[in-house]
């Protein structure tokens, strides 16, 4: 994971990833969760967000 966040942050990559695990969903500064194929939720990871410096 430090690799991927690494990538995002120096180089500005998006990295799109899919997962079932909350605590790798952790590391995202965005979470969308489907539910029967159909968008359930869209939000920001409120930690991820507040270390963020623009």
């Amino acid at each position: 994971m430090e690799l991927i966040t690494g990538l995002n942050e120096e180089h500005g990559i998006t990295v799109i990833m899919v997962t079932h695990e909350d605590d790798i969903a952790a590391y995202a500064k965005r979470n969308l969760r489907f539910l029967d194929g159909r968008l359930h939720s869209d939000s920001q990871n409120a930690k991820v967000a507040a270390d963020v410096v623009l």
